[in-house]
C-alpha cells in the first residue's frame, strides 16, 4: 500500500495574527512530512529493485526512421484521430525523389514528423518542439493557444488517448477531464522517483493533443517562469483577464478558463493566500533556483527539491490547484512546462550518466508500463534538444530562453521587497509605515498547504 501524505496548515477565514514561532512550527510540520515522504520513497526503491524487469535503453539513436503511415482518412475537423501506430505497423509509402513534407497533426506514431525522399520512399525525421516563456507570446500566438486549450476543455477526447493509457476509459468525456482522471488515479506519479518523467510524458501527450485539436504542428505549451515573478506572484500578467484569469477566491469568471466547470466551477484562492511572507520562503526566485540546481548532482537528491517547489506553487494558487484535480486549471500545464524546463536545465548542468538516469524509477503504469527512462530522454548536443522516447525517438524537445523582460521582473521584485523590508523595520521603530495589505511581507494572513 502506498503511503500518501497530505499537509494542510491553514488559517481560518479571517485575519490571523501569527508570531515568528508560529511560522517556524508550520515549516517544521512541512519538513517532517517531507522527510517521511523521502523515507517512504527510498523504502519503495529498495522493494522495487528486486521486482523491476525493465529493459535497458541505449543512448545512441538514429536521427531518422524509415517508417510511414498506414493509409488513414483525414480527421477533417480534428475531433478524432487514428489509433497510434507502433513502428512495426507502419508501412513504407512511395514518393518521388527529392520530395519533402510533414505528416499531419493526428496523434499517430508519425504525428507531425518531417519526411524526405532519398530512395523512393519516405524517411522520417524528428518532430522538433520548442516551448517558449508565456510572456514571450504575442497576442496572436496566445489566442491560438487559448483556442486550442478551450477545445481541449470542450471536445470529447480522441480514442487514441484511451489506447495510450491504461487507467481510465474515455466514455465521451472532454480531453481536459480525461487528464484530470489520469492525474488523480495514477500511482507513483507523486512523492516518488517517477515524478519528473511521469509529468514530462503527461505534458508531452497533452501538447500532442492540443496540436491535433488546432491542426498545427508548431503549437506548443508555453512555460511560466513563476520563479522570476516570485516577489510579485499574485500580480503577474498571467492572472489578467486576457490570459489565465484572475487569482481570487471563488469561481474563475474571466480569462481562458472563464466559466469552466467539472463537478463544480474551476476555483482558485484569493490574494490573501499568496501574499504572506511564508511563500517568500518556500518559493525560490530564479537566481536561487538555478543555484540549487547546480549544487544537487544526483537525481535522487534533486527530485525531492523539484517536488517541494512544485507543491508549493500549486498551493500558492490554492483552490483546485492544491488538489490532485489540479489539471482542471489550465495554469497547471504552464506550471509543469516550467518544471520540465528546469529539469532540462539541470540535465544540461550535469551531463554525466548518474544525473541522466532515473534512480528508483519504475514503469509508468499510467502509460502502459513504459520505462520512465524513455522520457528522461537523451540530449542531442548537435540539435540542442531532448530526444524522446529514447529507444525510438519521435520528437525532440527544447526550450527558448526567457526574454529579458521576464528577467527584469525578478529585479523589480527584489527592489520592491527591499523597500517593503525597510518599511517594516521603520514600523518596528515606531515610524509610520505606508505598508498595505497587499505587501508580500505582511504576516497578517497565513496559509500553507501542499499535497
Amino acid at each position: 500500500t502506498n503511503l500518501r501524505f497530505v499537509v494542510l496548515v491553514c488559517s481560518g477565514p479571517g485575519p490571523l495574527e501569527i508570531s515568528w514561532v508560529g511560522s517556524v512550527m508550520r515549516l517544521t510540520i512541512f519538513a517532517i512530512a517531507a522527510a517521511l515522504e523521502e523515507h517512504q520513497a527510498h523504502s519503495m526503491h529498495v522493494m522495487v529493485d528486486h521486482q523491476a524487469n525493465v529493459a535497458h535503453v541505449g543512448r545512441d539513436q538514429p536521427e531518422v526512421h524509415e517508417h510511414n503511415h498506414v493509409s488513414q482518412e483525414d480527421a477533417g475537423d480534428h475531433s478524432e484521430a487514428p489509433r497510434p501506430l507502433a513502428a512495426a505497423q507502419v508501412k513504407q509509402v512511395p514518393c518521388e525523389a527529392g520530395e519533402t513534407g510533414v505528416e499531419p497533426a493526428d496523434g499517430s506514431y508519425l504525428h507531425c514528423r518531417p519526411w524526405t525522399c532519398p530512395a523512393g520512399h519516405r524517411v522520417h525525421g524528428l518532430h522538433m518542439r520548442q516551448r517558449r516563456e508565456v510572456h514571450a507570446l504575442s497576442d496572436e500566438e496566445w489566442q491560438r493557444y487559448a483556442d486550442a486549450i478551450n477545445k481541449f476543455y470542450q471536445r470529447p477526447a480522441p480514442q487514441y488517448l484511451a489506447n495510450s493509457t491504461t487507467l481510465w476509459g474515455i466514455n465521451g468525456e472532454p480531453g481536459a477531464t480525461a487528464y484530470v482522471h489520469l492525474h488523480q488515479t495514477t500511482h507513483h506519479g507523486h512523492m516518488h522517483f517517477n515524478f519528473l518523467p511521469f509529468h514530462r510524458r503527461l505534458v508531452l501527450e497533452v501538447e500532442t493533443h492540443l496540436q491535433h485539436l488546432s491542426g498545427s504542428c508548431e503549437l506548443t505549451i508555453p512555460y511560466w517562469n513563476w520563479a522570476a515573478e516570485k516577489h510579485q506572484f499574485g500580480k503577474s500578467e498571467v492572472w489578467s483577464e486576457d490570459r489565465f484569469g484572475h487569482l481570487k477566491a471563488g469561481c474563475v469568471d474571466n480569462g481562458v478558463a472563464n466559466g469552466w466547470k467539472y463537478e463544480k466551477c474551476l476555483n482558485r484562492g484569493d490574494t490573501q493566500l499568496w501574499t504572506p511572507h511564508l511563500y517568500g520562503k518556500v518559493l525560490p526566485d530564479w537566481k536561487s533556483l538555478q543555484k540549487k540546481l547546480k549544487q544537487q548532482k544526483m537525481y535522487e537528491d534533486v527530485r525531492p527539491t523539484f517536488e517541494y517547489w512544485h507543491n508549493s506553487m500549486h498551493c500558492a494558487v490554492h483552490g483546485d490547484m492544491c488538489t490532485l484535480k489540479a489539471p482542471r486549471d489550465p495554469i497547471f500545464y504552464v506550471h509543469h512546462a516550467f518544471i520540465d524546463r528546469a529539469w532540462a536545465m539541470w540535465q544540461d548542468m550535469h551531463p554525466g550518466d548518474e544525473a541522466r538516469g532515473c534512480a528508483g524509477c519504475t514503469g509508468l503504469e499510467a502509460f502502459g508500463g513504459v520505462d520512465p527512462k524513455e522520457y528522461v530522454g537523451w540530449t542531442d548536443p548537435d540539435l540542442g534538444c531532448i530526444k524522446m522516447p529514447v529507444s525510438d525517438p519521435q520528437t525532440c524537445l527544447s526550450f527558448e530562453a526567457e526574454p529579458q523582460s521576464v528577467l527584469d521582473l525578478q529585479k523589480e521584485g527584489e527592489r520592491q521587497t527591499a523597500e517593503a523590508r525597510q518599511q517594516r523595520i521603520a514600523a518596528q521603530h515606531g515610524i509610520r509605515s505606508s505598508r498595505t495589505d497587499d505587501d508580500p511581507t505582511d504576516p497578517s494572513h497565513f496559509c500553507f498547504c501542499t499535497r
